[in-house]
């Protein structure tokens, strides 16, 4: 799938170092993690959200205006979060690039740079930017032949990019008066996946005019990836046995899924003694309510500072639920300050409720009470519907870990 293989552990902390943190003894299979990873960068580029290509439909970059920001090219590929502005100068993006000696664990921070690094480039007069290893054994030549314009604040860096292996008595080597960038070899892997991953997705006649000996591609800016995003990634961690995808749960802790019966059957011996049984738990009936055409904003701390377009902008509340008698995780969102309602909501964000305080008050003033223990205005808690908008929520069961959507 890649155009260089990613080691497992390596693909495995990369989505880790997006936010998207899987459990350490997961069995996933290496192509499930590359497609999450493949996932993970278009998440982070925002691909699907800039340009809402209709199916089998390709891009065409010629069909945008040139770049003509106001701001540097350095500042419109440096996306930041909420939570990135208010660390300021000790958030990772603001520090040095560490280039091959930087941590595995660190290679989000350090792609991010190398994109922001074209914006420099471009803004120094450099059309060209070259990244080799440490010990200079391959070289990647990627020429910038165009900036474009997807919107006021997203420029659109249309490119052709080389990548060569040094063979013996080969010498690689950079146009004089170009400095190459020194990237870790899984930073080299992830950027190839990313710019080959665009290249498919650009209209085959301009692939064609692509220089002789090199690919075409585009970059865009790299922000981090939204809650809602995080959730769709880590929401199915594979069977507990096997690692394929999951189609059950256990049944008494909801906490562990499998593929299937058998597997289910030949991990009961190791999961029964660790499994926290939703017998015995404490079910409180409440009344959630809708908020037919209105609308509401979820914002939280990954959505990018200038301009959300992402899970984060305002959506349409549901008025759908889950099916009648089904366990499911959902996530109970406390106003800031205080207030007399919690936005509730499944990591699929398949339906939205509001829970009225004046609705099952002494459950409310429970889950009030677990939010400020949990320390952030939120918990995750177990809910099953009854029917219409009458569900039961098991508040003194929090899941064994805490999800990141």
């Amino acid at each position: 799938m890649f155009p260089l293989p990613i080691e497992r552990e390596d693909l495995i902390t990369a989505l880790a170092s997006f936010g998207a943190e899987l459990p350490k003894d997961t069995k996933m299979p290496v192509d499930v993690l590359q497609k999450l990873t493949a996932k993970a960068l278009n998440y982070s580029q925002q691909f699907d959200e800039l340009f809402a290509l209709k199916p089998n439909t390709k891009l065409n970059p010629n069909s945008f205006q040139n770049w003509t920001g106001n701001e540097s090219l350095t500042t419109a590929m440096h996306v930041v979060s909420m939570e990135e502005a208010v660390l300021g100068s000790s958030a990772p993006l603001s520090q040095l690039k560490k280039g091959a000696r930087a941590p595995k664990e660190n290679i989000f921070t350090e792609l991010r740079q190398s994109v922001m690094g074209l914006g420099y480039a471009m803004d120094m007069g450099k059309n060209r930017v070259y990244f080799t290893g440490e010990n200079n054994d391959w070289l990647i030549e990627l020429r910038i032949v165009s900036v474009q314009k997807v919107d006021d604040r997203t420029p659109m860096f249309v490119v052709n990019y080389k990548h060569e292996e040094k063979q013996s008595g080969d010498a690689l080597a950079p146009t004089p008066g170009y400095t190459p960038v020194v990237i870790s070899d899984l930073e080299r892997r992830l950027l190839l996946a990313l710019w080959d991953m665009n290249r498919a997705r650009l209209d085959s006649a301009f692939q064609a005019k692509a220089k002789s000996g090199y690919k075409a591609s585009i970059v865009l800016p790299l922000g981090s990836i939204g809650m809602k995003e995080l959730g769709e990634l880590t929401g199915d961690t594979g069977c507990a046995v096997c690692g394929k995808r999951s189609y059950s749960r256990c049944i008494q802790c909801q906490s562990v899924t499998y593929c299937g019966k058998e597997c289910q059957r030949a991990d009961w011996p190791n999961h029964k003694t660790e499994c926290t049984s939703l017998k015995g738990a404490t079910w409180h009936k409440v009344t959630f309510s809708d908020l037919p055409g209105a609308y509401y904003s979820s914002i939280n701390r990954k959505d990018p500072l200038s301009g959300l377009r992402r899970s984060g902008a305002t959506e349409t509340a549901s008025e759908e639920g889950p099916p009648c008698g089904k366990v499911f995780l959902a996530k109970f969102q406390t106003p800031l300050g205080g207030g007399s309602t919690i936005l509730v909501y499944d990591r699929q964000r398949s339906f939205t409720k509001n829970w009225v305080r004046k609705n099952s008050p002494d459950a409310f003033r429970l889950a009030e009470r677990e939010a400020v223990k949990s320390g952030i205005p939120k918990i995750y808690r177990w809910t099953r519907r009854i029917e219409g908008n009458d569900y039961e929520v098991c508040l003194d069961r929090a899941p064994a870990q805490v999800p990141v959507w």
